[in-house]
């Protein structure tokens, strides 16, 4: 793993890190590391606890603070532990005390390096958010758009159907009227009388304004019978 290093480094310390097959960038002080955390990505940024307050400052004074940074840890002998609770409040993330065994000291890396591939997939996450929301919102549109159309056709068979149903309820009426002016009618003997009855049993039955019977008699049609508010 990269790490970079500001400030005075224990030789011990150095050992085991290299030991560790850790690449070091070794800097004396804040001013030196400050161009490097700039131009280069160190998953990991090594502290001493003389450097922090410079390296604090100077970052938060940068005109472009980075987005995606590795973890802040500073490193520190035993005895100082009890002054680095001000520490986690700014941007450090951990505190190694010194000295640690190898064995110790590759626990606490193997964690550091899953947190820093946490960070790392946290930040991917969130700069893919606003083409996820993009994608989401153009999907909204398209399934709002599509419902609507959908919901337009329902809404046009639905008034197909009743239409329809309507007027099958009005054939069914008008034949079963029909059915009854034909018994109505077949109870009368006389011509004359059986005509008049039709005509008058269509107008008051279907509603007609007029009602005009004719016969065709020869070559002539011959009106034989008419009902309604029209007389001739």
């Amino acid at each position: 793993m990269k790490i970079l290093v500001i400030g005075e480094l224990p030789l011990s310390f150095n050992d085991q890190l290299v030991t560790l097959n850790h690449q070091l960038t070794l800097c004396a002080n804040t001013e030196q590391a400050l161009p490097l955390y700039q131009q280069t990505y160190y998953p990991l940024i090594l502290l001493s606890l003389a450097e922090q307050p410079n390296f604090c400052r100077l970052l938060y004074d940068l005109p472009e603070p980075r987005e995606y940074r590795g973890l802040f840890v500073i490193f520190a002998d035993e005895d100082k532990v009890i002054n680095l609770a001000d520490a986690l409040t700014t941007i450090i993330d951990d505190i190694i005390t010194l000295p640690l065994n190898t064995a110790l000291l590759q626990v606490r890396f193997t964690i550091l390096e899953r947190r820093i591939c946490q960070r790392a997939q946290y930040h991917l996450a969130e700069a893919s958010l606003p083409e996820t929301y993009s994608e989401l919102e153009l999907q909204i549109k398209e399934r709002t758009a599509e419902l609507y159309c959908t919901n337009l056709t329902l809404q046009k068979e639905v008034i197909t159907r009743r239409q329809i149903e309507e007027s099958l309820r009005q054939r069914a009426k008008q034949l079963l009227l029909i059915n009854e002016i034909s018994n109505k009618i077949a109870a009368v003997s006389e011509l004359e009388t059986l005509l008049n009855r039709a005509v008058q049993l269509i107008q008051e039955t279907f509603n007609y304004h007029h009602v005009a019977l004719f016969l065709i008699e020869g070559e002539v049609l011959q009106l034989r019978a008419i009902a309604g508010l029209y007389k001739g």
